[in-house]
């Protein structure tokens, strides 16, 4: 069965490589990374899309906060490895989700 998730480039992102949805972005299992990127679905319109990738630009923001060496807060974040425009990678938790 494959999945109903768009990559950027349109195409279907295998099953196999998502981790978990919400209600704005799926995370992706890519080379031992987590990547967050904006939810995509083949009937998703572009503003659509636009509303997904400012939520995680928002989160983004939040992230380099936190992650500031002198804030007590970045204490049990999961660490951020890099950013793009649509997209945020995350130290892979092999144990568990975030919700968890």
């Amino acid at each position: 069965m494959s999945s109903p998730f768009l990559d950027a480039q349109g195409n279907i992102i295998p099953p196999e490589q998502i981790l978990g949805n919400g209600n704005t972005a799926v995370v992706l299992l890519q080379n031992g990374v987590a990547v967050k990127t904006p939810l995509r679905y083949p009937w998703s319109s572009d503003s659509d899309v636009k509303v997904n990738i400012d939520s995680i630009i928002r989160e983004q923001n939040v992230y380099r906060r936190l992650h500031h060496p002198d804030d007590p807060r970045s204490s049990g974040v999961v660490r951020r490895i890099e950013f793009s425009t649509e997209s945020t990678q995350l130290a892979y938790l092999a144990n568990g989700d975030l919700r968890n």
